[in-house]
């Protein structure tokens, strides 16, 4: 023991070198990490008999024609929870909020991502579709002008700049791009004369998989028919949004659901009210034919 005592003696200074390199790379990864914010909510989904979930709900308005074709539609809690982690649901949020299209500047070491009150400017790529992926970094400045330049589409990269100015389309090598500014503008630019932006739009597949990765949706108990629904983000305003959204998402799809339900009762419905006039119309026209034939009085006119 006293050996080795006096071996790490002789070697303090490894020893010291190590731990301050540790305290180093401790601080440079709490200077470049943009801290993550949590939001959750919770969604209460009535059983198999009531009227609630998307397929509840049809179970419940199309309970007859169901019994007639001999199925048995049934919902569980497990029904709802694959319904709102669908792509397609999580689609649908990421085109209302815009999730594809990014926008980054760099505070100190740290990268940060601009969103609603930070966010000067909004940029669409109306050519591009939902495959494409774009990069560009833009230099905006206070009077509403700017520069956008090291462009990219996919992999392709295009060298020069391209000048324009706010609330207008500008033609660039990868196709006409529209910068609106937002209501945030004057307040987001307080900063500075000049302000660098990283401007991604990512392609909406990859959004998807990785929004899909952040929403956590699970049972909140066992024993409950509650669900959870919770979402990690940079930002949380944008999490919260998310979360709100994806549920307004499931309840419109819901009520899609339940009013064509609806619709093909009604329909079917009318069509059985034809059906059964149609046969007593065809009764009618029989029983007048046989008192015809056999001479007999109608007693209902006289």
């Amino acid at each position: 023991m006293k050996t080795f005592l006096k071996t790490c003696c002789k070697k303090w200074k490894w020893f010291a070198a190590s731990v301050l390199m540790m305290l180093l790379a401790a601080i440079l990864l709490l200077l470049t990490s943009a801290p993550t914010y949590e939001r959750t909510a919770t969604i209460l989904i009535k059983d198999e008999n009531g009227s609630g979930g998307l397929l509840s709900s049809m179970a419940s308005n199309m309970g007859m024609l169901a019994g007639m074709a001999g199925l048995n539609i049934t919902s569980n809690v497990n029904n709802e929870i694959e319904i709102f982690s669908s792509p397609a649901l999580i689609q649908e949020v990421v085109n209302r909020l815009a999730l594809d299209t990014r926008y980054e500047v760099y505070d100190g070491l740290m990268k940060k991502e601009l969103y609603e009150e930070t966010l000067p400017i909004k940029v669409t790529f109306p050519k591009l579709s939902d495959k494409d992926y774009a990069y560009m970094k833009m230099d905006l400045r206070r009077d509403g002008t700017f520069t956008l330049y090291k462009i990219r589409k996919n992999k392709d990269k295009y060298d020069g700049e391209v000048q324009g100015k706010l609330n207008t389309v500008c033609q660039t090598p990868i196709g006409p791009v529209s910068v609106i500014s937002s209501k945030h503008f004057d307040s987001s630019m307080r900063d500075g004369e000049e302000k660098t932006i990283r401007i991604t739009k990512d392609s909406k597949y990859d959004r998807v998989e990785s929004l899909s990765k952040q929403l956590d949706i699970d049972l909140a108990d066992d024993q409950t028919s509650i669900i959870s629904i919770s979402c990690k983000d940079i930002s949380g305003e944008r999490a919260e949004q998310i979360v709100n959204t994806l549920i307004q998402v499931y309840q419109s799809e819901w009520m899609k659901d339940k009013l064509s339900a609806a619709e093909a009762s009604t329909r079917f419905i009318n069509e059985r009210i034809s059906d059964i006039e149609a046969e007593l119309r065809g009764l009618d026209s029989n029983i007048a034919q046989f008192r015809g034939r056999n001479l007999m009085p109608d007693y209902g006119e006289a």
